[in-house]
């Protein structure tokens, strides 16, 4: 019989995920894969390293023994339209643990890690939001090195925090 996950770890980006998939890894009743992210159940996202087939995400699980806690952690879970029926369909039991950080909070650390991995080459904080600005107040185009997808993921960030 396969081993399914019972329990799963959502959130933003950077609001602690890791850490809590790393301190429940240590704990002797609950088991999370060496492989953290699957993002098996975000099937309407894009998500680079995304396991789609079911006996690949099953055999993520493979090794779990006797403990309580069965559990993966997809951060894009959270974003994600279909992940949450998904996931209901596979384990209608299924415990969720939602991250969340203040989103004026997760700025900082959300901006070191676009510029760590390359997706933002402006290393000033307030000054890689201007053109942004600029573009959403519909007075300049984008930058060459700005994304899409960077300021619309930017847009929900400020709208979250004014509310």
């Amino acid at each position: 019989m396969d081993v399914k996950p019972n329990f799963f770890i959502v959130g933003a980006p950077r609001c602690g995920t890791t850490a809590l998939y790393s301190y429940l890894r240590q704990h002797p009743d609950v088991f999370l894969p060496d492989y953290k992210e699957p993002h098996f159940f975000n099937t309407d996202m894009n998500s680079g390293g995304a396991i789609r087939d079911d006996a690949e995400y099953l055999a993520l699980f493979a090794s779990a023994r006797d403990q309580a806690r069965i559990g993966e952690a997809s951060v894009y879970y959270l974003s994600s339209q279909a992940a949450p029926e998904r996931i209901k369909s596979f384990c209608p039991t299924a415990k969720i643990v939602v991250m969340l950080r203040n989103p004026v909070d997760a700025v900082d650390a959300l901006h070191a890690h676009q510029v760590a991995a390359w997706l933002e080459d402006v290393w000033d904080l307030e000054l890689s939001y201007r053109p942004i600005q600029r573009f959403l107040d519909g007075r300049t185009c984008m930058s060459s090195f700005m994304t899409i997808s960077n300021a619309i993921r930017r847009r929900r960030f400020g709208k979250r925090a004014r509310s």
